[in-house]
């Protein structure tokens, strides 16, 4: 079936909010680099260079993103055949680059030397770096005449050039069978005319704007209809301060509508972390798309799919849920109703789900739920949970957590203490395991109770017993309070230890009166890990552990 330049322009015009939306990130899977290659049928180095060439961007996996023109020029001796045919727009190309031999190769506007190595380096480094615009074209054959429709996007929030800049457009023809002087016998990717002329002509976009531009250019007699390509790029206008190729396209002249193939963009290929609730997928637009159709799938060709979209409408969907921790594969392709058109799939991108947060309640273990606590150190201890990498711990004096008294994140022991406990409260407290997938749910709330002062003078708020407390803070850097109640004058000996029993610092050694003492520790000098504690008295030995982490 054939179509009319009029009714393809409308149709392009109709459907480019769906089929051309900018990148929202800078993706570097979006720049196609433009290689200009100087060369002639009468250039002896000419002919392996060509061929090296060849044979490396046949195999190579990124070809589909590689613009290809090259200009014949006139020399050496008498010039090549090509050239003489058509060197009006030819001569501008050689002084805007100042070649003055050949082969020379050029990688989107900077010279390359002359062989097909250092265009092949070049090439694969500017693959790299993203483009800061998306080009996209249409070219019909209609009439002995290419009707050409070319869309223009600049990515908003990417680096621009302050200078002018141009479209320039090139016809170019591949595997022209002729037998140069060189030895040559197939010439490739050969520059018949450039649109406009070398010059091009002017654009100016502003972030996020897309350009429609339409043009015709009549097919040279001796042109082989079948073999033609556009090749087009923007430049800047003049070769001072840089002649950097913002972008390019290379696309066959068809002789009927072909459906454009959409470039997926989020997730990234190869991202992880991924949630895996309310997974958002988007993609580039394809030309003359009016529907989408998408593909998730576990397997990469893509068999006993988990999400499979047919009609959708816009380049983004939401997904609501897939399996945590799973490496996926997503591919999407344009398709036009309106005129019965499947587009091809993209290229297929993986992604890797985020595990789940902990589906477990950590269990509470001290203080016990109910319990009355006399120590104004308190050590609130849970049991670990499957999966989780740290612990947030709630304390509220509401069993509802409004407004709690204490939150704490990101502790990855299994007891945090607390201090400064109002008398005669309760107090509820609870825990959760935390993961990069997130949150798990809050366990059960236990309750403690502080004590109600009854003395009527000093001696009724004596301890009751002998009594070590766990060190505040724990984990701790470098300095920690520890405190011990004693309900009697006696003798005492407070020593730290490592855990292989190595005697580190004596803090306290000698008569302590009866009530409540806090002695400082600085672990300034010592090395992280996990120390012992010991509090001696003349009838009882109690020990704790405590944790320095620098």
């Amino acid at each position: 079936m054939k179509y009319s330049f009029t009714t393809i322009v409308a149709a392009v015009i109709t459907l480019l909010f769906f089929a051309v939306l900018p990148h929202q990130s800078q993706a570097n899977d979006n720049r196609h680099v433009l290689v200009e290659i100087f060369t002639s049928t009468t250039c002896p180095p000419c002919f392996p260079a060509a061929v090296g060439f060849g044979n490396w961007l046949s195999n190579y996996e990124n070809a589909d993103r590689v613009s290809v023109i090259k200009y014949p020029v006139w020399w050496p001796g008498s010039g090549c055949f090509f050239y003489h045919q058509n060197p009006t727009p030819v001569n501008p190309r050689v002084s805007f680059y100042g070649v003055n031999g050949a082969p020379t190769g050029v990688i989107d506007g900077t010279p390359a030397g002359s062989t097909w190595t250092g265009w092949r380096n070049a090439i694969e480094n500017r693959m790299n770096v993203a483009a800061p615009m998306n080009l996209d074209m249409v070219a019909l054959r209609e009439n002995d005449t290419i009707q050409l429709t070319v869309n223009l996007t600049r990515i908003a929030g990417a680096d621009w050039p302050a200078s002018g800049l141009s479209l320039r457009l090139a016809v170019v023809e591949r595997n022209i069978q002729f037998n140069g002087p060189n030895g040559s016998t197939n010439q490739d990717f050969v520059h018949r005319n450039m649109i406009n002329g070398a010059a091009g002509v002017p654009v100016n976009l502003t972030a996020g704007e897309t350009l429609t531009l339409e043009y015709t250019q009549e097919i040279g007699s001796s042109w082989d209809q079948e073999n033609l390509k556009v090749v087009a790029f923007v430049q800047p206008t003049t070769n001072s301060p840089s002649r950097a190729v913002l972008q390019s396209a290379m696309v066959p002249v068809l002789e009927e509508l072909v459906v454009g193939v959409p470039t997926p963009q989020t997730p990234e290929n190869g991202a992880d972390l991924v949630p895996f609730t309310d997974i958002s997928f988007q993609w580039g637009g394809a030309l003359l798309a009016t529907q989408y159709d998408v593909q998730v799938s576990e397997s990469q060709n893509f068999q006993n799919n988990a999400v499979e979209f047919q009609g959708h409408n816009g380049t983004s969907l939401t997904v609501a849920e897939l399996d945590p921790e799973t490496t996926y594969y997503w591919r999407v392709r344009g398709t036009n109703n309106n005129e019965g058109l499947v587009g091809e799939w993209s290229s297929a991108s993986s992604f890797t789900t985020i595990m789940a947060a902990p589906s477990a309640e950590p269990v509470l273990l001290q203080p016990s739920n109910g319990s009355e606590v006399t120590s104004q150190f308190i050590t609130l201890q849970w049991a670990a949970v499957e999966a989780a990498g740290s612990y947030d711990v709630e304390v509220s004096d509401n069993i509802n957590f409004s407004d709690p008294i204490i939150s704490r994140s990101n502790i990855t022991q299994l007891t945090t203490t607390i201090t400064g406990m109002e008398p005669a409260t309760t107090y509820y407290w609870r825990v959760r395991g935390v993961n990069i997938g997130g949150p798990g749910s809050w366990s059960e709330a236990f309750t403690f109770s502080t004590p109600t002062p009854t003395s009527t003078g000093p001696e009724t708020d004596l301890p009751r017993v002998v009594s070590l407390n766990q060190n505040y803070p724990n984990p701790f850097n470098p300095a920690t309070n520890i405190s011990f109640e004693l309900p009697e004058a006696t003798e005492i000996s407070l020593t730290v230890y490592s855990l292989e029993g190595r005697r580190i610092a004596v803090l306290a050694d000698g008569q302590f009166s009866a009530g409540t003492h806090t002695i400082s520790f600085d672990a300034a000098a010592l090395s992280s890990g996990t120390y012992i504690y010991r509090l001696d008295t003349a009838g009882q030995t109690l020990t704790r552990l405590m944790t320095l982490l620098k």
